[in-house]
């Protein structure tokens, strides 16, 4: 049986190349560049007046010279051909480009207009260049703009919009199947009979996966019947990554890992030291990632936090794929099996990380409201109050 951070390296380990797509810059927004941007111009690419005001030549300030002369004015996106003098000021407006001669822009609200002339305040403190955007300050043509990476953000799509960019190659989602098994589940909305109970881990597993930004993916049901699942394991060369559920165990009906087997699916482990998701299947046919999870709702979503949610973030690029990791003192005494890590659903509070009733693998209620995994290495048995342990803190 293999522990938890062997399981983990073992699939991280065993990712293919990710793949690359180009995507325009309107609908990048969460997704990881796959190449470095660089810039193909100046930002600014003129030098222009970061306020509203006049434009002047510093050393007229310098020598107290407070009365100029009016000129045209110049707005934003005029090419002016106005020339400031000696003795002269051009009105301009944000963002509209320096005019010749002029090295610094006074605001408005420091002077005041007398007939064809302004009348600087006479408190008014020169400095040159002031309130000027000089060209290529932000970025300057043949810098990286962006490096390959970066998540790009709404503010990341503009910057691309403003560099001249319309499509960006990004790192792909994968690719997903989704094959749940059980007898026993029928979908909800259905009368339930006795015996029966509602099917809940796609619905886990297709928000899961949406909140990580994958949008391809299939998900489809199976029975606990040998000639049905293999039907069902048919187009597996078809997807990036393949999640089941249920049938993964030891019992009579648990069929999910000889079909597996039988399709040709190289097994990398089968079984990790933990609670919950003990029975945790991986292999690999061909490039494709197959994950067999154990029945149990809790299991699943712990098991795919754990595992998949930093395999996924890997092969998007991420930088940080797993979930954050933090440390807490606990607010209750803890007891487990010392042959296995636990990972305990947890709250955290101002005062530490409290351990949350109902950690049964089957049991939702609990998962619901918790804000973190509390992981509980093997090797260690008891746990006491106050003792700082490591969290893993689930994405809002």
């Amino acid at each position: 049986m293999i522990c938890v951070e062997n399981a983990r390296n073992t699939v991280l380990g065993s990712l293919k190349k990710a793949n690359v797509e180009e995507r325009n810059i309107t609908s990048c927004v969460g997704f990881v560049l796959a190449e470095d941007i660089v810039s193909k111009i100046d930002i600014p690419s003129f030098d222009n007046s970061a306020m509203d005001g006049y434009a002047v030549q510093h050393h007229d300030l310098e020598n107290k010279i407070r009365h100029f002369k009016i000129l045209n004015e110049i707005k934003a996106g005029d090419n002016s051909n106005v020339v400031v003098r000696d003795g002269y000021c051009a009105p301009i407006y944000t963002g509209a480009p320096m005019p010749l001669g002029a090295d610094t822009v006074v605001m408005v609200e420091e002077t005041e207009i007398k007939g064809d002339r302004i009348i600087v305040n006479d408190e008014y403190e020169s400095k040159l260049g002031r309130h000027i955007r000089r060209r290529g300050e932000q970025v300057e043509v043949g810098e990286i703009a962006l490096e390959k990476g970066t998540t790009i953000n709404p503010s990341g799509a503009s910057y691309l919009a403003a560099l001249g960019f319309t499509k960006v190659k990004v790192f792909s989602p994968p690719k997903v199947k989704i094959i749940t098994t059980g007898n026993e589940i029928i979908e909800a909305g259905k009368e339930l009979e006795f015996g029966q109970i509602y099917e809940s881990n796609s619905t886990a597993l297709i928000t899961l996966l949406k909140q990580q930004g994958v949008a391809d993916l299939q998900h489809v049901t199976g029975r606990d019947d040998v000639d049905e699942l293999l039907k069902t394991f048919e187009d597996l060369n078809d997807f990036d990554i393949v999640i089941l559920t249920g049938g993964i165990s030891m019992g009579k009906y648990d069929l999910v890992a000889d079909c597996l087997k039988e399709v040709g699916v190289e097994k990398k482990f089968h079984k990790i030291a933990q609670k919950p998701g003990k029975p945790f299947y991986f292999g690999i046919l061909n490039e494709t990632l197959i994950f067999a999870l154990p029945g149990n709702p809790s299991a699943v979503i712990t098991s795919y936090y754990e595992y998949i949610f930093p395999a996924i973030g890997k092969m998007m690029g991420r930088s940080m794929p797993s979930l954050v990791k933090s440390f807490f003192p606990l607010l209750s005494k803890v007891k487990i099996k010392a042959n296995r890590s636990n990972f305990l659903k947890g709250k955290i509070e101002q005062e530490g990380v409290e351990v949350l009733s109902g950690q049964g693998s089957h049991i939702l209620n609990s998962l619901a409201i918790a804000d973190c995994f509390i992981y509980l290495p093997k090797g260690q048995e008891v746990f006491h109050k106050g003792e700082v342990v490591e969290v893993h803190l689930l994405p809002k």
